[in-house]
């Protein structure tokens, strides 16, 4: 292409290109934990948490934790019947009473008052304290008639009675101000609101009220509790623990930038055609052929030159005669003999896009003057981007060209250990600059001539000089070949 050559710097990128194999693994696992980040970040569980967290987070959830854990057994209506049962106790008057009873007398008394004995004295005190008894019995005695008859039997039993130590204590005791406190005491309502009270403390109902506010650790069982503990071990769970250490890192930040717009893993046996044709573009527009240019050594046959195994998809150069149409600028297409065969493939049909970022995994293997390419074109002959080719020398060639002037930017890179091993060989284009990688390290920039129109993606391989002849069958490996736009 005729125009202006322009040499460039390189950026300093020498010694810092990493192996292709960790670029991949690291790729390979980045969309892994990308996939896993999503799917957990999506998954029913994790949703369940993040409505969890609002709750347990929440000023009125914490309130509520913390009045259950307040509520004691000081601030219950039972706490302050027990209060007032235990003043009770510590009354002077009952306490003096349950000493009192502690002694049995007030057992002994009662039990004499049920007594037959008790019971007899009750009876003769009435009969003999009545005046006619005492009438009769001066009468009796007056005539010698009382010996032997009711009467004197009755007198003699009352005096009989009162030598009776049970009623001696009976008459003593109940009379005394101990026992007439004591049964003050018994009649009290003091006395009746402690045995109420009492009884109702006695009860389980109260027992179950007490014990339960006065568990330290009852609000443990509390709904709010065990929301919290849910909360906690879903954080604690290790695929929480890596979902937040991975938002952290912020690795996706670059996946989370792209869109991948159009891939080929050349995972099948045949060339995929809904994808690439194995053709100029133009020779499908114009002739529905292939063809050559009046330059090229070799002819690009229709797919014959290409094979896909495990995977790697390789572009042979062979030593073979063929025939088929040139193209030269001044007479058109015409019918030529080759020496030489090739192969290209191309999205003109398929695809086609401005911007992004293009890449492929190519070996590109040293079998000069063989010359590989991979390139974007448009729809006429400039535009053109070169992200990766080798000239007839083996030089790693990185180019773009444009212009009604075909002007042309050219940097050329001599490292035989580009063309030994697989490379990732990529742009990143904008409306303002182009960037051209090897393993994801920018190696050159242009800010000039940059392309504005959609342009699609060919590889080919083939002979621009003389070759050698044993060089060949010469092979270009391509592995992959991927392109992203930025996301919207």
């Amino acid at each position: 292409m005729s125009g202006i050559s322009f040499k460039f710097k390189w950026l300093s990128f020498l010694g810092k290109i990493p192996s292709t194999q960790a670029i991949e693994e690291k790729h390979q696992q980045l969309l892994a934990d990308f996939k896993r980040f999503h799917d957990f970040e999506q998954s029913e569980s994790f949703l369940s948490f993040k409505e969890l967290e609002k709750r347990v987070t929440s000023d009125a959830f914490k309130k509520k934790l913390e009045a259950i854990k307040a509520d004691t057994f000081e601030k219950t209506p039972e706490f302050k019947k027990w209060s007032e049962y235990q003043t009770l106790q510590k009354n002077s008057a009952i306490k003096k009473y349950f000493k009192y009873l502690d002694t049995g007398i007030p057992s002994q008394i009662d039990a004499f008052e049920k007594s037959d004995t008790f019971k007899r004295y009750q009876e003769l005190q009435k009969i003999t304290s009545s005046a006619s008894f005492q009438s009769k019995l001066k009468e009796l005695k007056a005539s010698g008639q009382l010996a032997g008859s009711e009467t004197d039997k009755q007198h003699q039993e009352w005096q009989s009675l009162q030598n009776n130590a049970d009623l001696k204590f009976y008459l003593k005791t109940s009379k005394s101000s101990k026992f007439n406190r004591y049964t003050q005491t018994l009649k009290s309502s003091e006395l009746k609101k402690l045995q109420a009270l009492e009884e109702y403390i006695q009860s389980e109902e109260f027992k179950q009220v007490k014990a339960e506010k006065e568990d330290k650790e009852r609000y443990k069982q509390s709904e709010e509790y065990l929301a919290l503990q849910e909360y906690e071990q879903f954080k604690a769970g290790a695929d929480y623990q890596w979902y937040e250490a991975t938002n952290k890192k912020n690795d996706f930040k670059e996946l989370d930038k792209w869109e991948l717009t159009f891939s080929d893993e050349f995972a099948y046996a045949n060339l995929n055609t809904e994808k690439w044709i194995t053709h100029y573009y133009w020779g499908k527009a114009l002739l529905n052929e292939g063809y050559a240019l009046a330059s090229d050594k070799h002819f690009l046959t229709a797919g014959k030159n290409l094979q896909i195994k495990n995977s790697v998809l390789s572009i042979l150069t062979k030593k073979e005669a063929a025939e088929g149409k040139a193209w030269d600028a001044k007479i058109g297409f015409y019918p030529r003999e080759f020496a030489y065969t090739s192969g290209i493939i191309s999205t003109g049909d398929s695809f086609r896009q401005a911007y992004g970022r293009f890449e492929a995994k190519l070996k590109i293997n040293s079998t000069e003057p063989v010359s590989n390419a991979f390139w974007l074109a448009s729809e006429k002959i400039i535009p053109q981007i070169d992200i990766v080719k080798t000239d007839d020398q083996g030089k790693l060639v990185f180019a773009n060209h444009w212009g009604p002037q075909m002007q042309s930017s050219i940097a050329k890179l001599s490292k035989p250990k580009f063309k030994s091993d697989w490379y990732i060989f990529g742009i990143n284009w904008t409306p303002n600059s182009i960037q051209w990688t090897i393993n994801g390290v920018i190696v050159r920039e242009e800010t000039t001539g940059v392309p504005k129109e959609k342009m699609y993606l060919v590889l080919n391989s083939g002979l621009y000089v003389d070759g050698n002849d044993t060089k060949l069958p010469a092979a270009f490996e391509i592995d992959w070949v991927r392109v992203y736009q930025p996301k919207a």
